[in-house]
């Protein structure tokens, strides 16, 4: 399977395995992927985009109930207040 398969196959098997999923699931916003994009330094691996316009906001019935995988978290968390804390800070 090539690279640029995983989206579309991944994507299929949520929808298999979660069929109200892609009502349930909200995407970041354009700014905030170009922001995560800065942060990074370099464009950004096309899974992680496809997870962000898919999932950045909200994952849905799938999300882990202790993680947040959201672009509003990750922007955040490279502000510096989950920095801080990891740290010790």
């Amino acid at each position: 399977m090539r690279a640029q398969d995983l989206e579309p196959e991944m994507e299929a098997l949520l929808l298999r395995l979660v069929p109200d999923l892609e009502r349930q699931w909200e995407g970041a916003t354009q700014d905030e992927i170009d922001r995560i994009e800065a942060i990074a330094g370099r464009p950004l691996p096309p899974f992680y985009c496809w997870f962000l316009i898919r999932m950045g906001h909200s994952m849905g019935s799938i999300a882990y109930p202790r993680l947040d995988f959201s672009a509003p978290k990750v922007l955040s968390c490279y502000a510096g207040d989950c920095l801080a804390r990891i740290l010790g800070s």
